[in-house]
């Protein structure tokens, strides 16, 4: 892996977790290290700020391409997302690369996605990639939202209060932070092997509540 690369990544990792400003609108849940296909993977929920998306958190898994931060990072969405910009059976979040830079650290990626998911309340017809609530919108409107809600509430994953974090994901966060976000050494720990396998498996927002 390249150290450069590394590094990069250790910083936005940082970043994500010092900057307040970034987690009102990510929670961020663990990288992920797989050393065999050379990949880092960040995990997290994004927490949209505008109704009817903002009652609901969305899963995303971030895969940091080789030649990060030169080429753009790509963002799978894993929760289940039915919304104006996104097609249904597309899984990633499009036209990020599009607004990358390698100078932006990767929190400007993540509010490019989150504002994405905001826009879907401005109706704006033209950008609309849902083919099938395009159509619904134009049929009865008040019906497409109707059906929108009820995506979203069996969908989409409840959001987190910060004051009910667990004692535990306060202590996974910590030992990740000593261990400068190097996963793979978790396993060099003196610990026991239900705990590493805790440590370094991504986190779910259900583990939490």
């Amino acid at each position: 892996m390249s150290p450069a690369r590394t590094k990069r990544i250790f910083l936005d990792v940082n970043q994500l977790l010092s900057n307040y400003a970034v987690q009102s609108y990510f929670e961020y849940r663990g990288l992920q290290i797989d050393s065999e296909l050379n990949r880092y993977y960040l995990h997290g929920f994004l927490l949209p700020r505008t109704a009817p998306y903002n009652s609901g958190s969305y899963e995303i898994r971030i895969s940091f391409p080789d030649k990060y931060p030169w080429d753009c990072p790509s963002i799978e969405l894993l929760t289940y997302l039915w919304h104006p910009l996104f097609h249904p059976s597309v899984a990633y979040i499009p036209f990020l690369s599009f607004v990358w830079s390698p100078s932006y650290p990767i929190h400007i990626l993540i509010e490019c996605a989150v504002d994405m998911i905001d826009r879907g309340t401005s109706w704006d017809v033209a950008c609309m990639y849902n083919y099938e609530l395009k159509e619904l919108f134009f049929k009865d409107k008040i019906q497409c939202e109707k059906k929108i809600c009820e995506a979203i509430e069996k969908y989409a994953c409840p959001r987190l209060n910060q004051s009910s974090i667990t004692l535990k994901f306060l202590a996974r966060k910590a030992i990740h932070a000593k261990l400068h976000f190097q996963i793979d050494r978790v396993n060099q720990l003196p610990l026991s092997n239900s705990l590493k396998q805790y440590l370094t498996t991504p986190i779910s927002i259900q583990d939490l509540m």
